[in-house]
């Protein structure tokens, strides 16, 4: 069972970052307080939550689109109301322990102090969404320790324009068979270029391929997501960042934080800043399209491509 402490772990540490994946969710249920609370306990840098807003407009922390999976009601979150989705056991599927456990509120995560937040955007992209993320990111005085992500890359250039002091991460297109290692490498780093984001996502079997260093003098940020099948081993999350890698998302962020401590020589880069003009400093938004895949959005049309990018890397 997890519990919470007091006192939080300091936000900076040193070498790569360790972001808890829907919070330590291999310990509590994904996407809860409890989850989130257990990441900090543990010293997780930031905590990576999922976002959607419901039929009455607050927005609220769940994964799925259908309630089903991971709490006690059915639906779309998005055609329930707050005091629907508010009434269901968020932790009852994963414990008895957990039963009391309520989908939370973005407001209620973002009072956390002591973490960032990987913010993916999951919900459909209507303004009332983006408009409710912004309002509850700067009512929490929290633009400096959000990350935006997720799939929508229109919706992440409008809040991108809305809160010019978070950070955006691409999801970039999947890497596929016809494509060489140079030309995704390639795709990836002018994809986040064109479109102002400071960190790209890069799946952890394709890392070992690129020249990290590369991108990174490209002033972008990278960022692993580490497979289930690998959350449980030190040796791979310390190969991880031998390669250079800026940070992990995991659902096992103790094993990271591990792995951080043995990683005597990390060839990562410095603070992550703003490498890129955002949309609202170079005109529209660019139009993006969206693939089914959950999670691995296209990469779109170029805005600007950016000069002088600075170093990224953690914050």
């Amino acid at each position: 069972m997890c519990k919470a402490r007091s006192v939080a772990a300091p936000l900076r540490a040193q070498g790569p970052r360790v972001h808890a994946h829907r919070g330590a969710s291999s310990r509590c249920p994904e996407n809860t307080m409890a989850a989130f609370l257990e990441a900090r306990r543990l010293g997780a840098d930031a905590v990576e939550l999922d976002v959607h807003a419901t039929a009455d407009g607050h927005v609220v922390v769940l994964h799925d689109y259908d309630l089903a999976r991971t709490t006690s009601g059915t639906g779309l979150v998005h055609e329930r109301d707050l005091a629907y989705v508010r009434s269901l056991s968020a932790g009852a599927w994963f414990g008895p322990e957990f039963e009391e456990e309520r989908v939370p509120l973005l407001s209620e995560v973002l009072g956390l102090d002591g973490l960032g937040f990987e913010l993916e955007v999951k919900g459909l992209p209507a303004p009332g969404l983006l408009d409710g993320i912004a309002k509850a990111v700067r009512a929490a005085g929290a633009a400096d320790r959000a990350l935006l992500t997720g799939p929508h890359l229109v919706a992440l250039a409008g809040l991108g324009a809305l809160l010019p002091g978070a950070k955006l991460g691409l999801f970039p297109q999947p890497f596929q068979p016809w494509m060489t290692d140079h030309l995704y490498e390639q795709l990836l780093t002018h994809s986040a270029l064109s479109g102002g984001f400071e960190l790209v996502y890069v799946p952890a079997a394709q890392l070992a391929k690129l020249d990290v260093g590369r991108i990174h003098n490209q002033g972008i940020a990278v960022q692993v997501l580490v497979p289930p099948q690998d959350e449980q081993s030190e040796d791979f999350v310390a190969s991880v960042f031998a390669q250079g890698a800026d940070g992990v998302t995991i659902n096992e962020p103790e094993v990271a934080i591990q792995a951080r401590a043995r990683s005597s020589s990390w060839p990562g880069r410095g603070p992550i800043t703003s490498a890129c003009p955002r949309a609202s400093q170079v005109g529209s938004p660019p139009a993006r399209p969206e693939t089914a895949t959950a999670g691995h959005p296209q990469p779109g049309s170029a805005i600007a491509i950016c000069k002088g990018a600075l170093p990224l890397g953690r914050t």
